[in-house]
């Protein structure tokens, strides 16, 4: 639960203990409509907030909140390039890693090859000797 609905249930819980002694359920819906009204005021806030960070909505605002508006955005790129920045480094490494292991195994292969080249060169020279035996016989 975010902090914002965390205080409405903190909020309702303490008027609910106080109203619970009184007895009012008057005094409920009084409550419910004052914390509707300030969670209505809170998003309209929160969409005005939205549309000025998208760039909208700026005709209204001083050369301070520009700034402001300004810095807050300049904060966020910096911490958006971070976390790019940071993913690109993890995917470099990430594909480091495979590169060695595929190096890994092209060295491998490359053993095997020569193990079998030996392998081959040494049944071609006992067919040799042996065809040379069965020749002098």
């Amino acid at each position: 639960m975010g902090n914002g609905m965390k205080s409405v249930v903190d909020r309702y819980n303490k008027t609910k203990e106080e109203l619970d002694q009184l007895g009012s359920s008057t005094s409920e819906v009084k409550f419910w409509q004052r914390e509707a009204a300030m969670l209505r005021q809170q998003l309209l806030s929160l969409q005005e907030s939205h549309r000025q960070i998208m760039g909208e909505e700026l005709s209204g605002l001083t050369i301070k909140d520009l700034q402001t508006l300004e810095n807050q955005l300049e904060i966020s790129l910096r911490g958006v390039r971070t976390k790019k920045d940071q993913l690109l480094m993890d995917e470099i490494q990430e594909l480091n890693r495979k590169g060695n292991l595929i190096h890994q195994e092209n060295v491998d292969l490359y053993e095997k090859i020569n193990l079998i080249r030996q392998e081959n060169m040494e049944l071609k020279k006992k067919q040799i000797a042996a065809a040379l035996m069965h020749l002098q016989r």
